[in-house]
């Protein structure tokens, strides 16, 4: 009969302790919320390459000024679009796959999952990327990192077999006017 009524006020104390928790957090100042997470994301696929070429021109800006400003630490000379998508309808904990075509024709399934960072900081968003052959276990690229609305990252490059190339996966997280074309 002890061991019951501990065991029911103990549930009764946890009960009491969320429900607190729950109506101090909708209590909390705007400034004290945790701000919202981008809009969606553009997702970019580069080939990279030694010979002959140029940046590509037809780049959102963004991901241009990101390349740019790689460009003079990456080994290669020349850069080629591959592929691009906009990625709508990201929210917590949400996995998006998107198909995207590859150098040579390969087809790449880019798997991305966001949410907030487990310690937030104003603007800042938590982003999973994997990226690789929709069959089998052929993985080219894997990481997570935390990014800004806004800000374009490129989230890593993976060497093409056999070849003097690189894929370069770049991400923006866009605000809601890159998709909308209109402000908050």
């Amino acid at each position: 009969m002890k061991r019951l009524l501990r065991v029911f006020l103990g549930v009764l104390f946890i009960v009491g302790a969320v429900a607190n928790v729950g109506s101090a957090q909708d209590r909390s100042s705007p400034s004290q919320k945790q701000s919202t997470g981008p809009a969606g994301f553009h997702l970019v696929l580069l080939l990279a390459q030694n010979g002959q070429g140029s940046s590509p021109t037809d780049l959102p800006a963004g991901a241009a000024k990101a390349l740019k400003d790689a460009s003079s630490f990456l080994p290669f000379r020349s850069y080629a679009l591959l592929d691009s998508a906009l990625i709508r309808g990201v929210g917590e904990g949400t996995v998006q796959a998107i198909r995207l075509q590859g150098p040579s024709g390969e087809e790449y399934v880019a798997k991305l999952t966001s949410g907030p960072p487990r310690q937030p900081k104003a603007g800042e968003w938590f982003v999973y990327i994997e990226v690789g052959a929709p069959v089998g276990d052929r993985t080219i690229l894997k990481t997570a990192f935390t990014m800004q609305v806004g800000e374009t990252v490129i989230v890593g490059t993976s060497k093409v077999k056999g070849q003097d190339q690189a894929v370069i996966v770049l991400l923006t997280a866009l605000k809601s006017e890159n998709l909308t074309g209109k402000k908050d």
